[in-house]
């Protein structure tokens, strides 16, 4: 009867911190995220600096499997169907990173998410000076016309001791992706300033 007693209080234990440990319901799943081959996204890009406007669409080409880690090939093109850049999603255990071709600044940005994320959290992203901290969440919001049921808003922050830094806005959307981005750079003032904002998308099965 101890011996039962004993288990049963182990159980009881291990429940109680697993519902501890629990994701909390308004959280975004990695599963969530589509990365499937097939799968665009189409922006409104705005470049400040440059007083200039273009679309750009981002398509998923393939995906190669190494062990745990999923990397998923991407494609930029322009207005024109001109390809403008090359991107990688690498997926590995809770983290999903977005690289560009050039390592410090692409076209569609450069951040890490760590799933599943709430609001308050936040995480480590490609540096140790780089954080990424889930600031907002809100629900039936609709942005250029398109109704979402659930957006998370994302802040990135860089900075570096000499007046070097950057911020990035990201609101995402569970099962469509990447929604709107907003990159700021600052070297002793303003140097660079983009805007990404869904206009249509596609998600492959």
């Amino acid at each position: 009867m101890k011996a039962i007693l004993f288990i049963l209080s182990i159980l009881i234990f291990q429940f109680s911190c697993h519902k501890d440990i629990a994701a909390p319901s308004n959280s975004f799943k990695q599963d969530e995220f589509p990365l499937t081959v097939g799968s665009w996204w189409k922006y409104k890009s705005t470049d400040f600096i440059s007083r200039s406007i273009d679309t750009l669409n981002l398509k998923i080409k393939s995906i190669q499997l190494n062990g745990t880690i999923n990397t998923i090939n991407c494609e930029i093109y322009n207005n024109k169907n001109v390809l403008v850049d090359t991107g990688i999603y690498i997926k590995e255990g809770s983290k999903i990173q977005y690289k560009g071709k050039n390592a410090v600044y692409s076209y569609f940005g450069n951040f890490v998410l760590k799933f599943p994320f709430a609001p308050e959290e936040n995480w480590i992203g490609i540096y140790n000076e780089d954080t990424v901290r889930a600031v907002g969440y809100v629900e039936n919001l609709t942005i250029n016309t398109v109704k979402y049921d659930k957006l998370y808003t994302l802040k990135r922050s860089f900075y570096l001791i000499g007046g070097y830094s950057w911020v990035q806005d990201i609101i995402v959307s569970p099962n469509i992706g990447i929604v709107q981005q907003n990159y700021k750079e600052f070297d002793f003032g303003l140097i660079r300033q983009k805007d990404f904002s869904l206009i249509e998308y596609y998600i492959a099965k």
